[in-house]
């Protein structure tokens, strides 16, 4: 069986902490702060509306990257408790994952910990990509040491919990796979890095 994450990713254009925005289109959306009482209705409205289906989900994508969240660590922590709370409350059942930390933005991971993002959750969740040059062993002991950040600090920051540490998103590097592929949102192969 596969099972399937749903992501709390990003902010819906009508519920950003400064106002509504634009709806976007194509592409990732804008970075835009949540409202935290927006983000807990369409959490709500998520949660009761795929109960059955979904149960699991992720909050965020990558909030330590600025490209997909442009609030403070303390600011994600906020909306890891909003979701949380919203989605238990719409599915106990369900389990909630601290969403796709990467890998070298430790101190970032510490500070969201430090304010609590690390106890809204039953699961963590990471993003590791490696090199097609790497070797077994570097992959093995970035991996081991990244498990071991991230179990160090949900037991310090999360109620000394042991909760399971899960990657979502990951793969191996190489960037001859664009060879040859003609996109019109890619520059000319010629370009290409």
């Amino acid at each position: 069986n596969m099972l399937l994450l749903g992501a709390f990713f990003s902010t819906p254009y009508w519920a950003g902490k400064d106002g509504p925005g634009k709806p976007f289109g194509k592409g990732h959306p804008p970075a835009i702060n949540p409202d935290p009482e927006h983000f807990r209705n369409y959490v709500k409205e998520t949660v009761k509306h795929c109960k059955g289906f979904i149960k699991y989900w992720e909050t965020w994508n990558e909030p330590d990257v600025s490209m997909f969240w442009r609030g403070s660590p303390a600011e994600f922590a906020n909306i890891c408790k909003v979701a949380y709370e919203a989605a238990k409350a719409n599915d106990p059942s369900c389990k909630v994952i601290v969403g796709g930390l990467t890998a070298p933005s430790w101190k970032w991971h510490e500070e969201a910990a430090k304010a609590g993002a690390l106890k809204y959750c039953d699961i963590i969740s990471y993003h590791e990509y490696f090199n097609a040059s790497d070797e077994p062993e570097e992959i093995y002991q970035e991996t081991a040491t990244l498990l071991e950040h991230f179990r160090s600090l949900s037991e310090k920051y999360g109620n000394g919990r042991n909760v399971e540490i899960w990657n979502t998103e990951g793969g191996i590097t190489d960037d001859s796979w664009l060879n040859g592929l003609e996109i019109k949102d890619l520059p000319p192969e010629d370009k290409r890095g």
